[in-house]
């Protein structure tokens, strides 16, 4: 999916049995880049943020 120019992937690794997200940043609009350069990330995981782990 791309959102406001950042793009976002999200698959099953099924080597490691695990949800693979990839988030590309190159093309993120100028207005969420900070000085240096970098551009914040906040990732939520799990309902309301709140993470479930199970083995």
């Amino acid at each position: 999916m791309e959102i406001d120019g950042v793009l976002v992937f999200a698959y099953l690794d099924h080597e490691l049995g695990a949800v693979q997200v990839s988030v590309h940043l190159d093309s993120a609009p100028d207005k969420l880049m900070r000085p240096d350069g970098t551009v914040p990330l906040r990732v939520e995981v799990g309902e309301h943020g709140r993470a479930r782990r199970q083995r």
